[in-house]
């Protein structure tokens, strides 16, 4: 069973802790341009904290191993200048509370909406 649904408390504080983050970054990036450091690190430790917390070492695991992939993809995806440095981080951090599988869905549906905000902004 996914962490994030497990129905736990840190489950929920995972969710809370993650829309209120990516609510910040959404503001501070559309105002200044940039996803600031300071966010992405208390998202990092807060993320992996609860998910250790709920799911014990193999949420630990899972996390890490999570964050690695989206990470790596974002990096990727920095080099071709498809993201900024900020927003691959904010995806590795957010990535702490999934897993495996869940990620590869994350990078999919950021994927899908960078595609959708593109042809809007075509248009």
């Amino acid at each position: 069973m996914s962490f994030l649904f497990s129905n736990t408390t840190a489950a929920f504080g995972a969710l809370v802790l993650s829309a209120v983050g990516l609510a910040a970054a959404c503001m501070i990036d559309l105002r200044a341009r940039r996803i600031p450091n300071r966010l992405n690190l208390v998202l990092a430790i807060g993320l992996i904290a609860l998910h250790f917390g709920g799911a014990g070492v193999a949420g630990l695991v899972d996390g890490l191993l999570a964050a690695a992939l989206c990470f790596a993809v974002g990096v990727a995806l920095y080099a071709l200048g498809a993201l900024g440095a900020g927003d691959v981080k904010l995806i590795g951090a957010i990535a702490l509370a999934l897993t495996p599988g869940e990620s590869l869905q994350l990078l999919a549906r950021v994927a899908l909406a960078g595609g959708i905000l593109g042809v809007a902004r075509l248009i």
